[in-house]
């Protein structure tokens, strides 16, 4: 005991010297290695207290030279002898640490059952197909050599949230993940190239999904009742979108890419945050229903759809514009029933019959039907209440029960030819129907039950107001497209143009309000004109209306579509839809910092990375396509949206 305290002592007065401003042993400090610092730590605080004691035991003796030498010796033999006793402390801590830490056998088969426990839960075949999911947990990670998810996999499992396929996974069964109502994410493999039908219906809860580009179709109800699925990405791949596919998904907004060219029967209905739909150029079908009861604003539809079915745009209630394409012959039963904001809808020439319901309760205005209509049906302009003025074509031959009933602003009925057979009730009772206008010479009008109605004959011959909404937009290669609304009572339109300071006939058009001018200036702009005309049939002469309007346009490529930027490894993709005519395109753009320019070109496809893009801030893109004149000049076409992105 005494020892120790002697020990002690010569400890404080040797470190005097050396201890720092904080008590620091920095030589001691550098002579051990860094896995002894717990050592050191505890040597100072031994030190620390010792010099407190030693000062005031050196105020009652002062030691001489040689005892303070001595002691120091000790001293110094001392602490290297705790520093290697702590050592071999820590040694034996450690040691004991880690046989702690080592699993006992039993542990190691506690694990080894659970771990296989956990794969008992996946019912795997010796095709790889997962036949069944049996676990609770909230996160299932889908092991490895599973290649294809069977029917009903997972089917009403509500423990589940999240799920992750491996890479491998080819295709998922009918019903796989049938009202998993707690399922918010699902994370699919590259591979994948098939969904089964209801896949993920009544997923309640889904938001988030990720589809393949190698899957060519979105079959019937894969989607159906998953109310939180919001933005959406449909693959270019998709050529088919099956019914009912994603019907009643009340949150969905999505874009129907290019490559798509059916839509299968209410495969968007109830989808209430739907506003705008522009279909791809590949569109050729949409059928029944298909985006009944959505909440649709804007319609586009592409020049190569053929057929629009029964109610495709039914209880579309907030629908105020859509175009009816060329080619289309029949306008479908109920295809815009109860579509109270649409006030105006130009009807292709090409159009025959108006099925029946139609147009019932819609918010049209003014009806002309053009000249190849020869069939109007039952109920297909009842109910409009904003309905003043309809006018049928020379060549109508039947219009059915109760055709324009129930329409109280309806003032003006016009009839370009002789009388066609009509139903009950057409124009409400004779009593309340509208004067109707015939023209003089013409026949039928005076048998029942046409004499039931106010008949009067006209003689004049009214000339048609200006068109409006006028347009004009490149089209392509020496290209430029017309539109405009059509001009109440018009046969027809005739078109002219102002080209390099001359003004002339450019054509005529009695199909439709649309008109291509396919020999416009692509070097400077050209000015047009449209004129609404009427035929005196006494005559024969042709009776133009007014212009009150001219557009201007050049005939280059139009602008880009669906340019979008992605990130990859060393530089930001962009791809966007090819352009009719384009024989290569411009890649603009401002990099992080930088300033607006020229980034690059291609010739070959609709893609292009830019290698020297920033990974730290957004890079802005402008892609513009370019066609070739007959000196081989480079004519630049339309401006397109921007699009931006970083590097990986």
């Amino acid at each position: 005991m005494k020892n120790k305290k002697i020990m002690q002592v010569g400890i404080s007065l040797s470190l005097v010297g050396m201890l720092g401003v904080n008590g620091t042993l920095p030589v001691l400090a550098a002579e051990v290695k860094d896995g002894d610092s717990a050592i050191i730590s505890e040597v100072q605080k031994d030190t620390s207290e010792d010099v407190q004691e030693s000062e005031v035991k050196n105020e009652e003796t002062q030691p001489t030279e040689e005892g303070q030498q001595q002691v120091t010796e000790e001293t110094d033999s001392n602490v290297e002898e705790q520093v290697e006793d702590k050592t071999a402390v820590e040694e034996e801590q450690t040691a004991e640490q880690s046989a702690e830490q080592q699993e006992s056998p039993a542990e190691i088969e506690m694990e080894k059952q659970e771990s296989e426990k956990s794969q008992d839960e996946f019912e795997i075949n010796s095709d790889g197909e997962l036949v069944n999911y049996t676990g609770s947990a909230t996160r299932v990670v889908v092991p490895s050599n599973v290649k294809r998810i069977g029917a009903s996999a997972f089917s009403a499992n509500n423990n589940i949230k999240e799920v992750v396929l491996p890479d491998g996974v080819t295709s998922i069964g009918n019903f796989a993940f049938y009202q998993c109502s707690n399922l918010e994410e699902v994370v699919l493999p590259d591979s994948m190239t098939k969904l089964g039908e209801y896949t993920f219906y009544g997923c309640t809860s889904l938001r988030k999904v990720n589809l393949s580009e190698g899957i060519t179709e979105i079959p019937n109800e894969a989607f159906g009742k998953c109310y939180q699925l919001r933005d959406f990405t449909i693959p270019n791949s998709v050529k088919i979108i099956g019914a009912m596919a994603f019907s009643s998904c009340s949150e969905l907004n999505v874009t129907i890419p290019d490559g798509v060219e059916a839509i299968g029967r209410y495969a968007f209905s109830s989808c209430g945050k739907l506003k705008e739909i522009i279909t791809p150029a590949s569109l050729k079908v949409i059928e029944e229903g298909a985006f009944y009861g959505t909440g649709v604003e804007t319609v586009v539809l592409p020049e190569n759809v053929t057929e629009i079915s029964p109610r495709a745009f039914g209880f579309c209630k907030n629908l105020e514009k859509i175009n009816i394409p060329e080619g289309i012959t029949e306008l479908s039963d109920e295809v815009f029933l109860n579509c109270a904001k649409l006030k105006d809808v130009t009807i292709p020439n090409s159009v025959k019959t108006i099925s029946q319901y139609a147009f019932y309760g819609t918010g049209v205005e003014t009806v002309i039907l053009p000249d190849s209509v020869t069939e109007v049906r039952k109920s297909a302009f009842a109910s409009c209440p904003n309905l003043k003025r309809i006018e049928f074509p020379r060549e109508i031959k039947s219009i059915g029960d109760y055709a324009v009933n129930n329409t109280g602003n309806l003032n003006t009925v016009v009839f370009k030819g002789d009388a066609p057979s009509i139903g009950k009730d057409v124009f409400s009772s004779p009593n309340n129907c509208p004067i109707i206008e015939v023209p003089k010479g013409a026949k039928g009008y005076d048998q029942k039950p046409w004499t039931n109605y106010k008949i009067v004959y006209t003689e004049g011959v009214r000339i048609p107001e200006a068109v409006t909404n006028f347009k004009s937009i490149p089209a392509g290669k020496q290209k430029v497209k017309l539109t405009w609304n059509s001009a109440e009572g018009a046969e027809g339109y005739l078109i002219y143009a102002q080209k390099n300071g001359k003004y002339g006939y450019v054509g005529m058009t009695t199909k439709g309000t649309t008109f291509t001018d396919t020999k416009a200036l692509d070097t400077d702009y050209n000015y047009y004109w449209v004129f609404p005309y009427v035929t005196d049939t006494n005559t024969g002469k042709m009776l133009p209306g007014k212009c009150t309007k001219y557009v201007w346009a050049k005939g280059v490529i139009p602008a880009v579509q669906n340019l979008k930027a992605s990130s990859v490894k060393g530089g930001v993709k962009l791809t966007w839809t090819e352009q009719k005519d384009a024989e290569g395109y411009l890649v603009y753009g401002q990099r992080a910092g930088g300033k607006y320019g020229y980034v690059g070109m291609t010739t070959k496809g609709t893609t292009f990375t830019d290698t020297k893009a920033s990974k730290t801030a957004y890079n802005y893109y402008w892609v513009f396509p370019y066609h070739k004149d007959g000196q081989g000049n480079m004519i630049v076409g339309g401006t397109p949206k921007y699009t931006y992105g970083r590097a990986l």
